[in-house]
Order: structure tokens, then sequence, then C-alpha cells
């Protein structure tokens, strides 16, 4: 079966994800490390990332990897032990951007660079960490769970995200998405949540895409906000 025809608990934060992975190591890329209010910028960008990766594993062992376990106990052993790896490659990466900040100027270019490196060997780790669990994952989800069983896990994530959290993941989100899954998400949030739920994600759209872009949306959801001005 088509996994797009059935619901899915990655697509779209995954998405956010590699979006932030991809804006941290293009700002890595082009940061100056013997410029202290560049590096700053890069460590703002980093722990953004870091906290929005953290806060990702935590709800999935939390709501996603529980409800596989009552199905079929050890089910998610594998993706359990890649957090743990994951989390280890972070803490390098973050101690890794300390030493650099808090070292003389005439070695910060070379730790600068090591720091890139490592910054884009995570990357692509995590990246087959998120193809495993689109692709591996997801098969044995479907496999032992109903779509009912999967929509409540979304509801269960989205409901215990605070405000800031929200705000973080729906900020890479909803530019990440292409436009025919952008307007679905607007509709799907204009049918079920509070007026103030789709004006706060209008405005976060509003600053995250194009005036082209908010302009489509914004019709599409039938819906006026000056937000923005064209």
């Amino acid at each position: 079966m088509n996994t797009l025809e059935r619901p899915d608990t990655f697509r779209k934060v995954h998405k956010a994800l590699r979006k932030t992975l991809f804006d941290t190591t293009y700002l890595a890329g082009r940061t100056d490390f013997t410029i202290d209010h560049e590096l700053e910028a890069l460590k703002t960008q980093v722990n953004e990332l870091v906290h929005f990766l953290h806060m990702h594993a935590h709800k999935e062992e939390t709501y996603s990897f529980p409800l596989i376990e009552a199905k079929c106990p050890g089910a998610s052993a594998h993706d359990q032990a890649e957090h743990e790896k994951i989390d280890q490659l972070i803490a390098d990466l973050e101690h890794r951007l300390a030493t650099t900040q808090a070292s003389p100027l005439a070695v910060r270019p070379g730790l600068g660079y090591d720091f890139y490196l490592a910054l884009n060997r995570f990357v692509s780790v995590y990246l087959m960490h998120m193809d495993e669990e689109e692709t591996d994952t997801t098969a044995q989800t479907y496999a032992l769970c109903t779509d009912e069983e999967i929509q409540g896990v979304t509801q269960k994530i989205i409901a215990s995200m605070s405000p800031a959290d929200a705000g973080l993941s729906y900020r890479y989100m909803i530019p990440a998405l292409h436009s025919g899954e952008r307007t679905a998400f607007f509709k799907e949030v204009q049918a079920t949540a509070p007026p103030f739920v789709l004006q706060n994600l209008l405005s976060v759209a509003s600053t995250t895409l194009s005036a082209h872009e908010f302009q489509q949306l914004e019709t599409a959801v039938v819906r006026r906000v000056e937000t923005r001005n064209f």
C-alpha cells in the first residue's frame, strides 16, 4: 500500500527536521569563527536544532514507541538504541562548539572547521535514522496498528507540546511542506481547531513563506488576516 494513503507520524515533522539540519549546516559553513557575533549566531542556531531533536525524540519515546511495544515487545529496540547513539553525537557537537567558542582566536578557524565536518557527519547519520523510521518503523507500525491508533498518537503529541515548542516546530515545518501538504494541513486546522489556532499558524506562515506562497495559502483556506503587508 502507498504509505500516503495512511496516517503518518513522521512525514511532516521529519521535513521540518531536515530543514533545521540543513539550515544549521548552511550557517556553519558560512560562519567566520573568529568573529564573535557570527559564532554566537551559530551557537543560537545549534541550540535550537538540539532542542528540536531532543523534543522530537522525547515525543517518539513517550507516545510512538509505547504503541508498537504494546503490540510487539521489543519492536522499538532498534530505534531506542539509535536515539542513544544520536544523543552521544549531539553531546559531542555541543562540546566541540563550546570548546571553539572558548578558544583563542588563532585556533578557532581550525576548531571551527572540525566542528563543521563533525556536524555534517552527524547530519548524515540523522538522515539515515529518519529514513529507517520512514520505511522500516512505518511499515512495522502499519502492520501492528490501526489508523485510529496512529492518529491518536499524533493527537497526543500535538496536545503535549508547549506553545514555545509548537511555535518552533511550525516555524520549520510550514515552509518545508509543499503547497498541497501545507494547504491540507491548514484546512484541517481550520476545520478542527479553535479560530485562534489558525490565526497563530497563519502568523507563523506570514513570516516563513514568500509573499506569493502566503497569499496562495491564505486564499486557499478562505481566511483573510492582516498579518502581512504585500
